[in-house]
């Protein structure tokens, strides 16, 4: 003989039934709860335990001394440098820079009067050297986030190559970074 479980009102097709809400698809629920949660400990072990700290796109990460690894980079700074009339085959400074702090160099702009050609110096080393042509005395040095340091020193010389004696000068945009 057999038995139909669903038709007695224990019998485990029944209970479901009974507790289902179909009109909402969840199990119905008629309580409150109140909770009380007492004093939370969380004990991390840098052995085996690591916690990761960023905005939802970029961690923070950590040098290896341990020390946060920080750049937090500020507005872009512009220094403008004029020299006086140079020389016909004569050879000036007309940009000289010793950096506080550390910087991101983004580009050197350079102009004159006349033809020259100028030489980029960091730290007495030869960098780039550019020229300027008939019909374009502006030229621009890109440097492509350079990062100089505390105490570096950055200058620009000059070469007049023209038949009289020139102004030149020199535009140089950085950027602090601490």
């Amino acid at each position: 003989m057999s038995v139909d479980l669903d038709e007695k009102p224990y019998s485990p097709g029944q209970i479901f039934k009974s507790v289902w809400d179909e009109t909402e698809n969840r199990i119905r629920v008629d309580a409150e709860v109140t909770a009380v949660i007492g004093e939370l400990a969380v004990d991390l072990d840098q052995s085996d335990d690591s916690v990761a700290i960023g905005d939802g796109t970029n961690l923070v990460s950590i040098n290896p001394d341990g020390a946060l690894s920080v750049e937090i980079n500020g507005p872009d700074i512009v220094s403008n440098y004029d020299s006086d009339t140079v020389a016909i085959n004569d050879t000036a400074t007309i940009l000289s820079k010793t950096f506080i702090g550390d910087q991101k160099l983004k580009s050197i702009l350079v102009s004159g009067d006349n033809l020259g050609k100028y030489t980029v110096f960091l730290n007495s080393n030869e960098l780039i050297k550019i020229r300027t042509t008939w019909g374009n005395y502006n030229e621009e040095i890109s440097l492509n986030d350079l990062k100089v340091f505390s105490g570096d020193l950055l200058e620009i010389q000059v070469l007049n190559n023209s038949t009289s004696s020139s102004e030149f000068n020199a535009t140089l945009i950085y950027q602090g970074v601490s």
